[in-house]
């Protein structure tokens, strides 16, 4: 094979991935997802490895841990990459897409969480603070699914990309190191809170996807999201944790 016809195999690969993505998620689902990533998934886990209000004095995660986040951050700044891309995609029959895209609400997990976080720091408390972007965090990994495999997903089929299942195992860690750490008051608390994300994220796709007004980003958006929680898991990492479990619906 030449190097040409190794080029145009690739360039054919990238452009049925492409109409697989454009096929499955519409604009306001990709947008949703791109926001969670990029504004909620990766600074939640880049506070994991900065001194912040939750490791006893700014101890930190151990070694084998630290890997496990920064692999985390690897994968999700590819998946935001991916989003972007697909986002931009799915944009192109739109003479303005450029005016949806700056008017378009942002995701809703995303401004909840920027809401009681900036409560929290008003108040002062920036322990609440990072137990509160944690929290976020632990609800994302059993909502989101993996937008770099979407080559499977098939809206008949009612079939979804795949869950973040290294996240989640992460995250169970994360929760074993940090949870004995937590005193009863802040354990009810990060419970408390993650019931409440959960909520957040359970919302109805139709009132929780973004719009730009009252109208779709793009006529016929896929009734498929990449956001989909599983209570049931969630419920059982909170178990497994000490944390007290948001009871699936």
């Amino acid at each position: 094979m030449t190097d040409v016809d190794f080029e145009a195999d690739l360039q054919g690969f990238e452009d049925a991935q492409s109409r697989a993505r454009r096929g499955f998620l519409g604009a306001a689902a990709i947008l949703e997802a791109l926001d969670i990533e990029s504004l909620l998934f990766l600074p939640s886990l880049r506070m994991m490895l900065s001194p912040n209000a939750i490791w006893d004095d700014g101890a930190g995660p151990d070694a084998a841990l630290a890997h496990q986040i920064r692999s985390s951050i690897n994968r999700h700044t590819r998946a935001a990459d991916v989003l972007g891309m697909m986002l931009r995609d799915a944009m192109l029959t739109r003479r303005d897409a450029e005016s949806a895209l700056r008017t378009a609400s942002g995701a809703l997990p995303v401004r909840a969480q920027r809401t009681l976080v900036d409560d929290a720091v008003a108040l002062s408390d920036p322990r609440r603070a990072d137990l509160l972007r944690l929290a976020f965090l632990l609800v994302a990994t059993h909502a989101l699914s993996d937008p770099t495999d979407c080559a499977t997903a098939s809206r008949s089929l009612n079939l979804v990309p795949p869950p973040l299942h290294r996240d989640r195992s992460m995250m169970n860690s994360v929760l074993s190191q940090i949870v004995p750490m937590l005193s009863a008051s802040d354990v009810d608390g990060l419970g408390r809170a993650v019931g409440h994300a959960a909520s957040i994220f359970a919302v109805p796709d139709e009132h929780r996807l973004p719009t730009a007004g009252a109208v779709e980003l793009v006529h016929g958006t896929s009734d498929l999201t990449l956001v989909r929680l599983n209570p049931h898991s969630l419920h059982l990492a909170c178990k497994l944790s000490g944390l007290p479990a948001p009871e699936p619906a």
